[in-house]
């Protein structure tokens, strides 16, 4: 049996109060709403999205596509940590919990634009688990 040695997300990410706060928020709602997130994505995705100097719960499209493109696999990359399946599938849950609890902060895209800009920036077809919703 193979063996990684590479740290999980959740033992090197250090979240903000905010973004640890919303990571819960976000897990307990989709496991009520019976929504798939993968705890270590969720992690990534938003000690990525904390790095970058803008509120943790504002998105924009550009946002998505820095985030899909650069952000998450250099927060990965810098922490020896292999990136997590399910990032696609994880981030739609985020965006869509953020969207019904109205918990999106000024200046962020619709939800509908969010999920535009990810299967524009090929997250959607990276990850084919995201099409099951």
């Amino acid at each position: 049996m193979k063996t990684s040695t590479e740290p999980r997300a959740r033992r090197v990410a250090r979240l903000t109060p905010g973004a640890s706060t919303l990571r819960l928020q976000a897990t307990q709602w989709a496991l009520a709403n019976g929504r798939r997130l993968d705890y270590d994505a969720l992690t990534v995705i938003l000690s990525a999205k904390a790095e970058v100097p803008v509120p943790v719960c504002r998105w924009t499209e550009d946002d998505v596509w820095r985030l899909w493109w650069i952000d998450l696999s250099g927060w990965c990359t810098r922490r020896g940590v292999r990136t997590p399946d399910g990032l696609a599938t994880t981030l739609l849950t985020l965006l869509a919990h953020l969207d019904a609890t109205l918990g999106f902060s000024h200046g962020s895209d619709t939800l509908d634009d969010l999920e535009a800009a990810m299967e524009s920036a090929g997250a959607l077809w990276w990850d084919p688990s995201a099409h099951a919703g």
